[in-house]
């Protein structure tokens, strides 16, 4: 049986480069959607960034 009120959850990966995330996240807010951020950066500075999920986009298989 489904929740009555499940998780809507986005997943958005962006590359530590991007100054185009504002409008995704803004839609997100508006849709009333919980954002978890991805990003290719390492462990240190996404704690620092409040970037809670650090990926190695470069080796796959360690992503």
């Amino acid at each position: 049986m489904p929740a009555e009120n499940p998780s809507r959850r986005l997943l958005l990966l962006i590359p530590t480069t991007t100054y185009r995330a504002d409008p995704f996240l803004e839609a997100a807010r508006r849709m009333n959607l919980e954002v978890v951020l991805g990003s290719d950066i390492c462990k240190l500075l996404a704690e620092e960034w409040d970037i809670p999920l650090s990926l190695r986009l470069r080796y796959v298989s360690h992503a």
